[in-house]
């Protein structure tokens, strides 16, 4: 498991950027080097719902996301699908 804080994934409405890009493939880089790696979890990653889980999606990993609601924030975890996972809403 790791966790690493990413700054930006795309400017909110505007999508993936170039930059976002790059930063995905290094992140599919670790994971080929890491093959124990299995889950990773990522902050300030400063979606919207606008952007689709396919434009970020990684090869042979579920996304899990909760995007921002202002400037920044917004975080999402990848998670092997070899691992049986599960999610729920909890409504506080």
């Amino acid at each position: 498991m790791c966790h690493v804080n990413i700054q930006s994934l795309g400017r909110g409405d505007q999508g993936i950027t170039s930059n976002a890009n790059v930063k995905l493939d290094q992140i599919r880089a670790v994971l080929q080097l890491e093959d124990q790696l299995e889950v990773i979890g990522i902050s300030e990653i400063w979606l919207t719902p606008a952007v689709a889980d396919d434009g970020i999606a990684l090869q042979d990993c579920r996304v899990y996301r909760k995007d921002r609601t202002d400037r920044g924030g917004g975080v999402c975890c990848y998670i092997k699908t070899s691992i049986e996972t599960f999610s729920w809403r909890l409504n506080l």
